[in-house]
């Protein structure tokens, strides 16, 4: 596709190029459309709508629901998970920050802004956990907790997990990883805390904790030891062929006896605990174990670990999770570098060569989100023309295509302006067959419609 091809959506213009064109963005030549469009807006600017997303079927009525890790933009505020069944774009259920009489803790206004979802209590209903990392852990400021609501849900009855060391400015709970890591049958819960921490007048570094399943009685913590900083800002599942998983934790500040290059570490309950693993840096890996994600990018039928280097130059690294051993590097162009504290996402292939996708997300209003297909193969790519928090994929208008849905909160838009859902709609028909009017976006009621406002 050597000729340039103008691809509008409800919302500006993407332009697809051919690779080779020396231009900001690229697209593989079977994919012959792609549109983004604005599908929803939220009622208010009272909260950071669509930081976190899912897509689960919690009520179990065959529809699932996005949820949606909405913080509060008032710091003496608190965060909200709303449900919104895509269908209907109405909220359906609304998890809170629960208090009950007598309980004097504070600053929840970041709750939601993390999320993960597994059966942990093995009874075969989804439950939800909530991270809050600024939460107050009695008198400790900002040590922060995460909250699990087992289904069926019920917003007034929830577990409130902490560090079994709570640290000011620890912020547990600002990343969540659900997977079977003691290889027991049952789904367990790794919390990080990836901010160093004021523990007893002592500067103590970050640290993660696994909650085992199915009661979380029993529970493991895990410090950085020489990790350095923001070690846990990225916490990732790696499945294993023989059942279970292990836990791999970024270490973006890790110095590696050799410069602040970072890297990330490898925990299993049963083989190695605490096991060193990373990959050779290169001046492209600054900060890598940022983000990280798990898929087959390659197409190869076997599933990679995804870590990837999003300060400076900028790059994805593919090891082998078995041993993760490197297995190959894609340095990311240069309009795609210095995403500070951005986070990837694996993605249903859409280019139809059996390899996953992967979307780099954004941290900043001015970090466009970016497409990347088939990165174990290739660096074809597409930029978008706004940044995105999180993003799903499901197929949301019933055609025999998957679409990806992005939440763009408040906070990353320049100027402000009401949190939006987008959708990306990468199809196979014809341009001309696609030439139809798209509706505008949606509006789903916010805290002040819930509120009566």
């Amino acid at each position: 596709m050597a000729a340039r091809s103008a691809v509008r959506g409800a919302y500006g213009t993407l332009l697809l190029l051919g690779a080779g064109c020396g231009v900001k963005v690229e697209g593989p030549a079977m994919i012959p459309y792609v549109e983004v469009f604005e599908s929803a807006q939220f009622g208010d600017l009272e909260q950071d709508y669509g930081c976190a997303l899912l897509l689960e079927d919690t009520d179990q009525d065959g529809e699932a629901e996005l949820i949606t890790g909405s913080p509060s933009r008032d710091p003496d505020g608190d965060g909200i998970v709303l449900f919104v069944p895509p269908s209907s774009l109405t909220v359906t259920e609304v998890l809170v920050p629960w208090r009950r009489v007598g309980d004097s803790s504070q600053h929840h206004d970041q709750f939601g802004a993390s999320l993960a979802t597994g059966d942990w209590n093995g009874d075969g209903r989804i439950d939800v956990a909530v991270g809050d990392p600024r939460a107050d852990v009695g008198a400790t400021a900002e040590a922060g907790e995460t909250w699990v609501f087992f289904g069926p849900l019920d917003p007034t009855e929830s577990t409130r997990l902490s560090s079994s060391l709570p640290g000011s400015g620890a912020r547990f709970g600002e990343t969540l990883a659900t997977g079977d890591f003691d290889h027991d049958g049952f789904a367990d819960l790794a919390v990080g805390a990836p901010h160093p921490a004021e523990i007893s007048a002592a500067l103590d570094g970050p640290s993660l904790e696994v909650f085992f399943g199915p009661d979380f009685a029993r529970r493991e913590r895990w410090d950085a030891g020489g990790a350095g900083g923001q070690f846990g800002s990225a916490l990732v599942a790696v499945p294993r062929a023989e059942g279970g998983a292990a836990l791999v934790a970024g270490a973006p500040e890790w110095d590696g006896g050799s410069g602040a290059a970072g890297g990330f570490f490898a925990w299993e309950r049963f083989v190695d605990s605490q096991s060193r693993q990373f990959g050779a840096p290169t001046d492209a890996d600054l900060g890598i174990g940022r983000a990280g994600t798990c898929g087959d990018f390659d197409g190869d039928g076997r599933e990679e670990l995804v870590i990837a280097s999003l300060t400076g130059r900028g790059s994805v690294a593919f090891f082998d999770p078995a041993q993760f051993a490197l297995k190959g590097r894609l340095t990311l162009p240069r309009h795609l570098a210095d995403r500070q504290g951005a986070s990837v996402a694996a993605l249903p292939d859409v280019s139809r060569d059996h390899a996953q996708e992967l979307l780099l997300l954004s941290s900043r209003a001015d970090d466009p989100a970016a497409l990347l297909f088939s990165p174990g193969r290739t660096l074809s790519h597409l930029t978008l023309d706004r940044a995105a928090a999180a993003v799903v994929a499901g197929n949301f208008d019933l055609d025999d295509e998957l679409e990806y849905l992005i939440s763009t909160p408040t906070r990353l838009k320049s100027g402000g302006g009401l949190s939006d859902l987008s959708l990306i709609d990468i199809s196979w028909r014809s341009v001309r067959a696609l030439r139809v009017a798209r509706p505008a976006p949606r509006v789903i009621a916010g805290v002040a419609a819930l509120r009566g406002e």
